[in-house]
């Protein structure tokens, strides 16, 4: 997800939440998930008062870190429940449409942990209308939907399309990373791990042994 940016919060609960949130993305970043979990809430718990568009957006990337992070803890009923808040709330404005992407990229993966392949394919195909709708396009966030389509791929037993969609994925994201803004760069990085290391798995169940050796040292 990405934050609010812009003029100073002049209000003590938007404050608040924007602090929980900086820490909740950073805790995640590093694997931290009961932190990051318990710092999105303390943010989400802190924005109770506030409303407004710029509450609705920072509301969103709090649901949506702590969905990921209960999503990496294997608890997916529960990661459903915030994803699906966070695709849910309302007033979505035009500059939003690539995080609203990034959620629903979030939803598609936590729905293949839970077998729910056909919401997982719906979730897919609105993200990827969001971006056609976004006029702030993000190649890291297309890369990323590449990249859990590969997952869908797997998951439905076809290798050679799974394989297909992480390399592109990977090709992808490697343009974004060293095109763009620090922020897309990290959040690029942690996809782009995520896309060798699911090509490489492809590739052994493809009898690429040596192909999968190679990327597994690059």
């Amino acid at each position: 997800p990405v934050l609010a940016r812009g003029p100073r919060y002049n209000n003590m609960a938007l404050r608040k939440a924007a602090e929980m949130a900086s820490s909740a993305c950073a805790q995640l970043a590093s694997l931290q998930l009961t932190a990051a979990a318990e710092s999105a809430e303390m943010g989400l718990r802190a924005l109770q008062p506030s409303a407004g568009s710029t509450a609705r957006q920072m509301e969103r990337a709090l649901l949506n870190v702590q969905g990921v992070a209960l999503h990496l803890q294997g608890d997916y009923d529960s990661a459903h429940e915030q994803l699906e808040a966070c695709i849910k709330l309302d007033a979505i404005p035009a500059d939003s449409y690539a995080d609203l992407a990034g959620a629903l990229s979030d939803s598609a993966a936590n729905h293949i942990a839970r077998g729910s392949v056909d919401e997982a394919e719906a979730a897919l195909k609105r993200g990827a209308f969001m971006l056609r709708r976004s006029y702030r396009p993000s190649a890291a966030a297309s890369a990323v939907l590449l990249s859990v389509r590969g997952n869908l791929h797997e998951a439905r037993g076809d290798d050679q399309e799974a394989l297909a969609a992480y390399q592109s994925a990977h090709e992808q994201l490697l343009s974004a990373s060293s095109s763009s803004n620090s922020d897309e760069m990290v959040r690029s990085a942690g996809w782009l791990q995520a896309c060798r290391s699911n090509s490489a798995w492809t590739l052994l169940r493809l009898g690429a042994t040596s192909a999968a050796d190679v990327l597994a040292r690059n």
